[in-house]
């Protein structure tokens, strides 16, 4: 704990006197645990928010710059047939999530 301290019981101590200090003390310490642990989620939560304004300010600078010219070699500039033999081309999932997957049908 954070504030050990030993009660001192004098000769005059009665019961109910040392288990109100005990109280006190244990109130004590426990706001100080608190307020160790509030500092603790307020520090994180500050490191957190300026992590997402980094993670802000770098997208919104992507966006600003416009789209990239594709290398020669970029998948997006491929199309391929549907089931049902129509062209799609890649280009249409840029920025997506995609899983392409080789089926062989008849």
């Amino acid at each position: 704990m954070l504030l050990w301290t030993r009660p001192i019981a004098g000769p005059d101590d009665d019961e109910k006197g040392g288990k109100l200090r005990r109280q006190a003390q244990t109130r004590v310490q426990n706001a100080l645990i608190s307020l160790v642990v509030l500092s603790v989620i307020f520090l994180i939560s500050m490191v957190h928010l300026r992590h997402a304004s980094n993670t802000a300010a770098s997208l919104a600078s992507l966006l600003r710059a416009g789209p990239r010219p594709l290398p020669a070699n970029s998948i997006y500039r491929l199309s391929a047939l549907d089931i049902f033999n129509d062209v799609v081309p890649f280009n249409q999932f840029i920025g997506k999530v995609t899983l392409i997957v080789n089926t062989a049908c008849q």
